[in-house]
């Protein structure tokens, strides 16, 4: 900034500017406000305004985009009145000090013309005998102040480019954060449609991280997929995972079997948030929603498949992301229906031999998601008691690690758990030691070894029932066939230390 600079700056500009901006501010932000009410939030729950079907999920990502861009432009607006007004003022503080030096200046009889400079004749200078250097000291004093307003002037140049910068504003409705998660979700589908082993296990799982816990992300994510192209990004994953193992067997090159875990778990994360209807963000969920239609005719799907390898369906892999996250109760509700129904068609539907690192036993995953959620557990095991009888047992019958039959039990002690008598979840209780007490077994061997602490965890949970049926008094609680039934597991629990301990601690609680 020079001379002529400020002094032809007018601060009454700036301050007009900032009023006007300030009014401006104020109106596109009622307008967004509007959008939101009237055009993005009826887009996003579809479920209150009866707005559905493709044309409305494919409207939903453009228009929220439109809506972050109003966001931005009144935040934009909003931020720079306050920067002008207090450049205006810094503007006329250093104009009264400039003025100041040159009226002081004309006094003794130096001149300054329109480019300040500073000319002071040998009369003047004869005139004022203690200042000697009277044109120099003059010329420094208005440097001095040229210089102070134009470092000022490039603080505030930066301060509204910092403004106007996207990463650092503030918006209200949506935020900053969705506003790049939007962004982040777009670059994690088109890497997990691409399916590249080294972008994946690079840029997908930094994407994943960065936006871990955040469901405005999941949600985008899985949207701009659509259900059928999650369950394929899923068995992408899950070729890929079967492939690396096969590289680091031969020796061919370096695994990347952690990175790719790692990206299993987030995406079990992201699910679980994205499918669930009280989050804030979320596909939809709705009866009719095409998301959940697509995603579930995939599940049931196949996929893969040679002359050596069985096709793996859909729940396949999504039994494998069920371990990984917190899911609602309506999306559990939904995919175990589906998964329980598939196995009671076709016994050996989830027995396959496949390269592709899939859940071997995909409803063991459900047990699991069922424990994370005991309201879930308490539908899935209440609604169709029978399901109690076959979970227990279809490990064993269907040759699957005995393991499963602990995640089994483990899902009945989370629906089960400080259940009065007579509620749906003490009737899940009742069923389960009915059926592994049953007389018609041998005395050893109603739980098999590795879902015995398993047990024991359960009958912590009901140390009431425990007490009276070791204790041998009259349980007005359960049934006469229970109550014995409810002996004999106790006896078969007793073979494991563990458990044994758990029992007993159980009883001296309420002895």
């Amino acid at each position: 900034m020079d001379y002529a600079d400020l002094m032809r700056a007018k601060p009454d500009g700036y301050h007009s500017a900032a009023q006007a901006l300030r009014r401006f501010g104020e109106d596109v932000r009622d307008r967004a406000v509007d959008y939101w009410n009237q055009v993005v939030q009826p887009l996003k729950d579809t479920s209150s305004s009866g707005i559905w079907g493709a044309a409305a999920e494919a409207a939903q990502v453009p228009m929220m985009d439109l809506q972050l861009a109003l966001n931005r432009a009144a935040d934009q607006i909003e931020a720079v009145p306050q920067i002008l007004t207090r450049y205006a003022s810094d503007l006329e503080g250093f104009q009264r000090r400039l003025h100041g030096i040159v009226a002081e200046a004309r006094t003794t009889g130096a001149e300054i013309n329109d480019t300040g400079q500073v000319t002071v004749s040998a009369q003047v200078q004869q005139n004022n005998p203690d200042r000697p250097k009277l044109a120099e000291e003059i010329a420094a004093d208005i440097r001095r102040i040229l210089e102070q307003a134009t470092q000022r002037d490039v603080d505030y140049s930066v301060e509204i480019r910092d403004a106007l910068a996207d990463e650092t504003l503030d918006a209200h409705d949506v935020g900053t954060q969705y506003r790049d998660a939007i962004k982040d979700a777009h670059r994690a589908a088109r890497l997990l449609e691409a399916g590249s082993l080294n972008d994946m296990s690079g840029q997908l799982l930094t994407l994943l991280r960065e936006n871990a816990d955040n469901p405005e992300f999941a949600a985008a994510l899985f949207t701009q997929l659509g259900g059928n192209s999650t369950v394929e990004a899923l068995q992408r994953l899950a070729m890929l995972r079967g492939m690396d193992e096969g590289i680091a067997r031969s020796g061919a090159g370096r695994s990347q079997a952690d990175e790719l875990d790692a990206i299993h778990t987030e995406l079990g994360k992201a699910l679980a948030m994205a499918t669930d209807p009280d989050s804030t963000f979320h596909v939809d969920m709705s009866a009719d929603s095409q998301w959940l239609h697509d995603f579930r005719a995939a599940g049931k799907d196949t996929f893969g498949g040679s002359a050596v390898t069985d096709p793996v369906t859909g729940y396949q892999v999504i039994g494998g992301v069920l371990r990984n996250g917190t899911f609602s109760e309506e999306f559990l509700d939904v995919v175990s229906d589906d998964m329980y129904a598939m196995e009671q068609r076709d016994p050996d539907v989830f027995q396959v031999a496949t390269d592709a690192k899939v859940d071997p036993n995909p409803l063991d995953g459900l047990m699991v998601a069922f424990e994370k959620n005991p309201a879930a557990a308490t539908d899935f095991f209440s609604q169709h008691p029978e399901r109690i009888d076959y979970m227990l047992d279809r490990n064993g019958a269907h040759g699957y690690e005995a393991s499963g039959q602990a995640h089994v039990i483990d899902a009945i002690d989370a629906a089960t758990r400080g259940a009065d008598p007579g509620s749906p979840g003490f009737n899940i209780f009742e069923r389960t030691i009915q059926h592994m007490g049953d007389q018609s077994v041998d005395a050893v061997g109603l739980v098999n070894n590795q879902a015995r602490e398993s047990m024991g965890q359960l009958l912590q949970g009901h140390m009431g029932q425990v007490h009276d049926a070791f204790g041998g008094a009259d349980n007005m609680n359960l049934e006469p066939q229970t109550d014995s039934a409810l002996n004999r597991v106790l006896g078969d629990v007793a073979h494991s230390p563990e458990p044994r301990s758990t029992a007993r601690v159980a009883i001296g609680s309420v002895s």
